[in-house]
């Protein structure tokens, strides 16, 4: 099996000089997807062979990338990670001159990189957070108004419940005789329901209440 061939790519965009190594079988392919991964045009995007990470992806890759002096934001408090430390200003570019801060030894998970242990299981613990209101809205707005069709549960609000001290799941369904899209707010005791359909939700809904224990 052939391994993966590794390309620098570069590009200048409205966010400063940025730069990653990605996979790809030709020049052009890897240019394409550097466009893609900067959000910018491909005639701006710079790119060069770089056989040391041919076949290294993931955890592998990122480590690296560390080893050769490259800068990663720490994917929970932002702070730029180098192998040796960490850079001493938070609001600077990742791709900046080198770290001046002593730091906890940094880890990688998934390729995504930690400035820390805390950093990390705090990651995590947002992100088990996050599924389960995202499973747990679904479930509680189907019991809630069974017969919905539920079209998107991907949102979340940015935010906590003032009450229950945490992420709240957002759902969008459509439910019998409605035109449109329903939101609800997980806990909320509001929904969101278009004009034109004011009248067949409260047709829909309000022999429900009556079920509610």
């Amino acid at each position: 099996m052939t391994a993966l061939r590794a390309w620098k790519v570069s590009a200048e965009v409205d966010d400063g000089d940025m730069e990653t190594i990605l996979h790809a079988g030709s020049a052009d392919a890897a240019r394409q997807r550097g466009a893609w991964e900067f959000n910018t045009d491909e005639e701006v995007v710079a790119v060069k062979r770089y056989p040391r990470f041919d076949g290294l992806v993931g955890n592998a890759l990122t480590y690296a990338m560390l080893a050769l002096g490259w800068g990663f934001p720490c994917n929970k408090c932002g702070r730029v990670v180098y192998d040796s430390g960490l850079e001493e200003d938070d609001d600077s570019d990742w791709e900046s001159d080198g770290p001046s801060l002593p730091s906890p030894r940094h880890l990688v998970r998934h390729g995504d990189v930690y400035c820390s242990s805390e950093c990390c299981i705090a990651r995590l613990r947002e992100l088990r957070s996050y599924r389960e209101n995202q499973w747990g809205v679904v479930a509680d707005a189907v019991q809630r108004w069974p017969g919905i069709e539920i079209t998107d549960s991907s949102g979340l609000t940015f935010g906590k419940d003032a009450h229950r001290n945490q992420v709240v799941g957002r759902v969008e369904f459509r439910f019998p005789g409605g035109r449109g899209s329903v939101s609800w707010c997980r806990y909320s005791p509001h929904v969101n329901v278009q004009a034109r359909d004011v009248e067949a939700w409260e047709a829909f809904a309000v022999p429900l209440r009556s079920l509610e224990p």
